[in-house]
């Protein structure tokens, strides 16, 4: 009978509890590898929607952008109108396809696609994407716009942007979901506007006696219907109009798919112009003698020979934009002070230029005329301090005198600004670059014009062939004085309502009281007045395009941003 040695049974041990160690590295190996593999699966999902959420991010950057009057692809012509969607029912898109995908407008329209945008319908209604109206600013028209990057495809040094394409529409209740007014109801008609001075989004409508507050104050002051032909146009409401900016992207080889999406609107001062040239307040006048006491204005200072242009100046206060219905406007000249529309109207027959001033139905009946119930805030000083502030803030260049307005120190030598070498905005054919510019004391710009919004808080002399389209206010010192042939293309508001050095009582306002509402400032305006001399073969035109221009919309502001699940 054999016997098993004690070292044999050892030695089975071992070897069983190597096979046991060897099993359980295994086992941790076969973990790890898993564990590795799964971890580099989720690494690789999370590139992926990193990667497309990034590129639809970017895809709403590039709708953002061309918003924009500043950007070379803006969604703007050569005549400054706005070619987006402004209505329901219309869609603009920007596609973006990969070498070998055709992004078309069947396309996203079809549901099996993988480009199907899926989102257009739950915004406004079961069949609304199929029966919109594509919008399109180049030709051909009623299809997709082709996005800034395909230029660029190809270019190995630049990673594609997978984002597939870009929608615009404009914002209603029903497509944010939201009762913005607090009516109850989730209105589909009435776009969605931004007021950016009170930062507050708005759905205005009702009848021509509806007020509204205009001014950003809390108090509706001004007439909806501003124009009082009893329609309430879009124009009319307060702020510029939200646009809902919608954005895909795709990474093909994994099916990665991102929705997002931006409501945005630019930055604006609400201002009507109820007329070509507003002169606002008591003892405004045309043509005053420089030297008089400004309490005497109007019947004390006239001054023909400065007023009227010697040859046929046209001045029209009927909408001189292209497309405009007849009707639009107002006066040529209009006054909230009886007194100044006459002297306005008297200036121009001594001129024998009655004919060439004419109102918004063409006739020189309409030349000057009344527009109190229409100023709104232009008409008070609460209103246009409003407006000063607000557009400083605006502002892409500010140039300011030693002693800015109010001017009360006694000193008229440094109440000027030394004209800058600067570009006010150019607004021709192809370049669409309008400019906010304020100049806070009195300037002298000689024949260098602009585009854009113009705000001087003292007086501002012009001559020779000066230029602007756009918005010019004398608000402030309220005193213009041109001669040569300058021309105007938009709207001018002229209004006094800060003392400068040498006024006559009130000034300087010392003492706050009935006349005064702060040191250097009017209680109400009074005294603007309107120099106009020389050639004058150019025109002063009202014209919607270029006020609704004078903005531009160079900072699109994001309001709201979400990603959508499908």
């Amino acid at each position: 009978m054999r016997t098993q040695s004690k070292g044999s049974a050892e030695r089975g041990i071992v070897l069983l509890l190597a096979l046991v160690a060897l099993l359980l590295i295994s086992a941790v190996a076969a973990s790890l590898l898993y564990m590795t593999a799964t971890e580099s699966t989720l690494v690789g999902y999370q590139r992926s929607q990193t990667r497309v959420f990034n590129a639809a991010r970017g895809g709403l950057e590039e709708g953002r952008a061309r918003l924009s009057t500043g950007d070379p692809s803006f969604l703007g012509g050569a005549t400054f109108s706005i070619t987006f969607p402004d209505a329901v029912g219309e869609v603009l898109y920007i596609v973006n396809p990969a070498g070998g995908e055709a992004i078309n407008l069947a396309v996203i329209r079809n549901p099996a696609s993988p480009f199907y945008d899926w989102e257009y319908d739950r915004e406004w209604g079961a069949g609304a994407l199929a029966a919109a109206t594509v919008v399109n600013p180049t030709p051909p028209p009623a299809t997709p716009l082709a996005s800034d990057m395909l230029p660029l495809s190809g270019l190995v040094t630049l990673p594609e942007m997978q984002y597939k394409w870009v929608r615009v529409t404009i914002l209603t209740e029903q497509a944010a979901n939201r009762d913005i007014n607090g009516d109850g109801v989730l209105d589909n008609a009435i776009p969605v506007t931004w007021d950016s001075v009170t930062n507050r989004m708005n759905i205005l409508d009702g009848p021509p006696g509806t007020l509204v507050d205009r001014d950003g104050d809390g108090v509706p002051e001004s007439a909806l219907d501003q124009d009082l032909d009893g329609v309430v146009e879009t124009k009319e409401r307060v702020g510029r109009p939200v646009y809902r900016v919608t954005a895909m992207a795709r990474q093909a080889s994994t099916g990665a798919t991102r929705l997002v999406q931006y409501d945005v609107s630019a930055p604006f001062v609400n201002l009507g112009f109820p007329a070509a040239i507003s002169l606002i307040g008591s003892g405004s006048a045309c043509g005053y003698d420089q030297a008089c006491d400004p309490a005497a204005m109007p019947s004390g200072c006239d001054s023909p020979v400065n007023f009227g242009p010697s040859n046929a100046l046209d001045s029209h206060g009927q909408d001189q934009a292209p497309g405009a219905p007849p009707g639009e406007g107002g006066p040529a000249i209009g006054c909230t002070d009886p007194d100044a529309c006459t002297d306005c109207g008297n200036e121009l027959a001594n001129t024998m230029r009655t004919a060439n001033w004419t109102g918004n139905d063409g006739t020189s009946g309409t030349g000057t005329g009344d527009i109190t119930a229409t100023a709104g805030p232009l008409a008070t000083t609460s209103g246009l301090d409003f407006m000063i502030n607000s557009i400083k803030a605006l502002a892409d260049q500010t140039f300011s005198a030693v002693d800015t307005p109010p001017q009360t120190d006694g000193n008229a030598g440094n109440d000027a600004v030394a004209m800058p070498a600067a570009n006010f905005g150019t607004c021709t054919a192809g370049v669409n670059l309008p400019k906010v510019t304020v100049f806070d004391g009195d300037v002298d710009m000689g024949s260098t014009g602009g585009c854009g919004v113009l705000l001087v808080t003292g007086k501002l002399r012009v001559s020779g062939n000066w230029s602007w389209k756009g918005i010019i206010l004398v608000v402030g010192e309220g005193a213009w004085d041109s001669s040569g042939t300058p021309t105007l293309q938009g709207a001018q508001v002229l209004a006094r309502i800060y003392c400068k050095d040498g006024d006559a009582a009130p000034c300087p306002c010392a003492v706050v009281n009935a006349n005064c509402v702060a040191p250097g400032v009017l209680a109400e305006p009074a005294g603007a007045d309107f120099v106009f001399n020389g050639g004058g073969m150019g025109g002063w035109d009202y014209n919607s395009m270029y006020i609704n221009n004078a903005f531009g919309s160079g900072s699109y502001r994001v309001l709201a941003y979400r990603e959508i699940g499908r």
